[in-house]
């Protein structure tokens, strides 16, 4: 994944566990907001993962 402010590549664990959910966590490298946004599919629980700015863009 890469951050939407920065550009700086980094990896996140996702717990299907959670369900479908939307969760804020700063850039290891910016500190700018991320938002996270997980949605599990409905078929097959494989999670979908977008990350957006706080500001609504995505970059």
């Amino acid at each position: 994944m890469n951050c939407p402010w920065c550009g700086a590549d980094f990896e996140m664990m996702i717990d299907p566990g959670e369900g479908s959910h939307e969760s804020v966590h700063d850039c290891y490298w910016c500190c700018a907001p991320i938002v996270v946004n997980v949605v599990l599919s409905e078929i097959d629980g494989t999670p979908e993962v977008r990350l957006s700015r706080e500001d609504g863009s995505d970059e």
